[in-house]
Parts: C-alpha cells; structure tokens; sequence
C-alpha cells in the first residue's frame, strides 16, 4: 500500500477552507477581471474541496481493488487500516445528522471514487484534469453536483457541523495511525476540532 498517496490525499480532505456559490472558474484572464477575488477564492475553495474529497475516495477505491494483498507488516496493522477507513465512510454516510449536507452514501462513495482513477487505473486524476472533466463532461459533473450543493450550504453555516468534525476526528486518526512520526503530515496540521 503507497501510504504517503493516502496520506497526502487524506492531509487534502482536512485542510481547512470554505466553498463557494460558484462551480466554474473562468477560463481566461479576461472572464477573471469581471469576476471578484472574493467569488473567484469561493469557487477555488468549492472545487479544491470536491477534488480533494473525490482524490481520497479514489485513493480509497485504488486500496479496495488491492486490498486482499494489503500486508502493512502484520495483521493487526492491516485491520486497523480497514477499521479506519469504515470508520470515515460511516460518518460520510451517516443521516444521523441533522441534516444532509456532506452525506454521501457507500454506493456514491465508490461511485465517485471510480469516476476520478484515471484510465490507467493505478492513479486518481490531477485537480486540472479533475476540472475540465467537471466543465465538460455533464455527466462526470451530475455524480459530484449533490455534494457540490451541500459544499455550498456549509459554507453560509456560522456553526460548526457534527458530521463534518466527525469527519475530521476520523481522518485524524487515520493520519495519525499511517504517519505516527509526522514524516508526511506535520504536527502543527494535526489538530482535532471538538464536538461541542
């Protein structure tokens, strides 16, 4: 298993930011003057979110496929891997929150984890190629359009959402199990928000 692919995919997934309203950025630098900084960070922040989200979901689909040979040294290390990654898929498919935001279920879980490995099968897309598929492949941008939605409502919330630091701790402790030495992930990064 390439761990510093997880990590780096999953250290994306905690990155602090907000969504936006927009889903496309303009294509060139005139279509950029008319378009506010402020609109212009929004609709970075929305689609580095779906990419980042869709990269780990690929990530997690790449691991599926090879999961049978996973052997992180003994067998103890490769459940808590398993445990780990369940762990996060069950708070995204979780509807114990009070509301629908960020909930993506199993199916779609692995359904947009599909749709970003590249042809190649052995790696997921880049953020660009992410994006031009997102501008020009109506159907690539119909699977991720509920979570862009949902991207978008959290954005405008002014209180923190269980699911998403539920989400967070869980990514946390995967982080923390597959780099224990801080070697890919920094310490200063690895701070847990709390359920109030």
């Amino acid at each position: 298993m390439n761990t510093e692919l997880v990590v780096a995919s999953v250290s994306g997934a905690v990155a602090p930011g907000s969504a936006g309203s927009k889903l496309c950025l303009p294509h060139s630098w005139n279509d950029r003057a008319r378009i506010s900084c402020h609109d212009l960070n929004r609709a970075y922040a929305l689609r580095s979110t779906l990419h980042v989200v869709a990269d780990y979901l690929g990530q997690v689909e790449l691991l599926r496929g090879e999961v049978q040979f996973l052997d992180l040294g003994n067998r103890e290390d490769s459940r808590t891997v398993v445990r780990h990654l369940t762990a996060i898929s069950n708070v995204l498919n979780s509807d114990g929150y009070d509301d629908p935001h960020f909930r993506v279920f199993r199916s779609n879980q692995r359904a947009l984890g599909e749709l970003v490995i590249s042809d190649g099968n052995d790696r997921c897309l880049g953020y660009a190629e992410f994006c031009r598929r997102l501008d020009t492949d109506p159907d690539f941008a119909a699977w991720f359009e509920p979570l862009s939605d949902g991207i978008r409502e959290l954005a405008s919330w002014t209180r923190p959402h269980s699911g998403l630091v539920r989400l967070q701790i869980a990514l946390m402790d995967l982080i923390d199990f597959l780099d224990p030495d801080s070697d890919r992930f920094p310490d200063h990064r690895r701070s847990r928000l709390s359920l109030l």
